[in-house]
């Protein structure tokens, strides 16, 4: 890969924002445009393989990372939810619970400055409580 975990965390954090808007058969067509529209020379082939895997696995996955999700932000209901926050606590999630290469504590501290990056002021803490509720959960 070229870029960075980051980055391409970063990627797939804008990917799973859109799992909203798009009916469910449409989403993987949505990646493809969404990666062929970055720069050429910023994405190898290994990375948009990488990102369009870890998509279709996010994206099968959302029922089960929203039921993490909602089971830890109390008094919140998922529809209630900022798009943003709940795109990167969903990216998150996954990682936490599906991605082996990546300890809880980098997918949580990725998420908070994920949501400092997009979110409104507050993000980054609501972010934090819930993802840090999950990770107790996991031990």
């Amino acid at each position: 890969m070229s870029l960075s975990r980051k980055k391409l965390r970063d990627i797939c954090m804008k990917l799973t924002f859109q799992y909203e808007f798009f009916k469910k058969d449409e989403l993987d067509t949505q990646v493809d445009v969404f990666l062929d529209q970055m720069e050429e020379d910023e994405l190898s082939e290994e990375d948009k393989a990488f990102v369009k895997d870890r998509m279709k696995l996010i994206f099968s996955k959302v029922p089960e990372l929203d039921e993490k999700i909602s089971a830890q932000a109390k008094g919140w209901k998922i529809s209630r939810m900022s798009g943003t926050d709940l795109a990167v606590m969903r990216l998150a999630v996954y990682e936490m619970l599906f991605d082996e290469e990546t300890p809880s504590g980098v997918a949580i501290n990725e998420a908070v400055e994920l949501s400092k990056l997009y979110g409104s002021d507050d993000s980054y803490k609501f972010v934090n409580g819930v993802l840090g509720g999950v990770a107790k959960t996991l031990t």
